[in-house]
């Protein structure tokens, strides 16, 4: 292990999709080298998880501030979980803010990679270049990304922003095909590879795993943007196939007749995956561990105009699952059966590639 190691991405969100990435590339690159995670947040990323962040009182953020407030106890109860979580499994460096990872005297021999999940979408982190390695000019050469996402579609602006940092990294890894294509468009040679939970198995997910104490067959349905269509059909799902309904949520209103979880750690949230009959989301990660463990379930893209559906609609597609999209069915009363045999082969084709790709690092 003469090298060193550093991964820098979104550890700290109170996000299950954030947390579980992070642990997901550090434990893969940890099984050879020596590794660690910079402990930097950006400010714009935890303000986000603030009651009273940055533009909290305005008209737009008024309504998410005050779902935070009601929510409060819930969200300092999966703040603990998830904090511990990341002190069991993960090793982290020393604190840094932004002026003290700038000051920082980086080992020149050090390596370095960014992501994945949403760091380089300029809009999240507010053009916190940190993320694109820039605290790093004249310190070290060695930097990588591995399936950095962008967050939304990219755009030229986006890429014309943030090109003199990306033309500094030895070895580019987006997880998003239509990052990949306006980058190769803007002549920066890349790579395409899974999000971090991919490269994990399903047995590697399963040992921390927390098994939830939930007796009878039930539905899991959750959810990052509500959507009243998706949940009745949800509902009337589980009503006909006699299934229980588990959501996981702090911000859905308690209108339906289920189970609702609002604090669970990252463990027990893999648990309720693991041992859901079927599941219904529009998260991201939520498609992924659905996919991960085999399960039945159907997606919906998100509403309101999002640019975010990009990375839902990529992961979609490189599994050829555009039939469980539930807007597809004025009513879901029986789910089609996924051919999981090609899924699987599809997750391994990629789980080898992207591990070849950390590897030749």
């Amino acid at each position: 292990m003469d090298k060193k190691m550093h991964i820098l991405t979104f550890h700290n969100a109170i996000n299950y999709g954030a947390v579980l990435q992070c642990y997901a590339l550090y434990k893969t690159i940890n099984k050879n080298y020596e590794c660690d995670v910079i402990n930097y947040t950006s400010a714009s990323v935890s303000d986000r998880y603030k009651i009273f962040g940055k533009n909290c009182l305005k008209k737009k953020e008024l309504k998410d501030t005050l779902k935070k407030i009601i929510g409060y106890s819930n969200n300092k109860k999966k703040e603990k979980k998830f904090k511990l979580f990341r002190e069991k499994y993960i090793k982290f460096s020393k604190n840094y803010s932004i002026e003290d990872i700038q000051k920082e005297t980086w080992n020149e021999n050090d390596y370095f990679i960014v992501g994945s999940d949403q760091v380089w979408n300029l809009s999240l982190i507010r053009n916190d270049y940190t993320y694109f390695l820039d605290f790093l000019d004249g310190k070290c050469n060695n930097r990588y990304s591995y399936a950095a996402s962008f967050g939304t579609s990219v755009t030229d602006n986006d890429i014309k922003k943030s090109r003199k940092y990306l033309e500094k990294f030895k070895k580019i890894s987006v997880r998003e095909k239509s990052a990949k294509e306006i980058l190769d468009k803007n002549n920066l040679e890349c790579e395409n590879n899974v999000d971090p939970v991919f490269l994990l198995s399903k047995d590697e997910w399963k040992n921390i795993a927390k098994k939830n104490e939930e007796e009878n067959k039930y539905i899991l349905i959750y959810l990052l943007q509500g959507s009243d269509v998706f949940l009745k059909k949800a509902i009337k799902y589980a009503e006909e196939n006699n299934l229980k309904v588990v959501i996981l949520s702090t911000g859905l209103k308690r209108k339906y007749n289920a189970e609702y979880i609002a604090a669970c750690s990252p463990e027990e949230f893999l648990g309720y995956f693991i041992n859901a009959e079927t599941v219904f989301t529009n998260s991201f990660h939520g498609i992924s561990f659905s996919i991960l463990f085999n399960k039945k379930f159907y997606y919906e893209l998100q509403k309101n105009g999002s640019k975010t559906n990009s990375r839902l609609m990529n992961i979609i597609s490189l599994f050829n699952l555009e039939s469980q999209n539930s807007e597809l069915y004025d009513s879901i009363t029986q789910l089609s059966n996924i051919n999981y045999e090609n899924v699987n082969h599809i997750i391994g084709v990629e789980r080898d590639k992207s591990i070849k790709y950390l590897n030749n690092i």
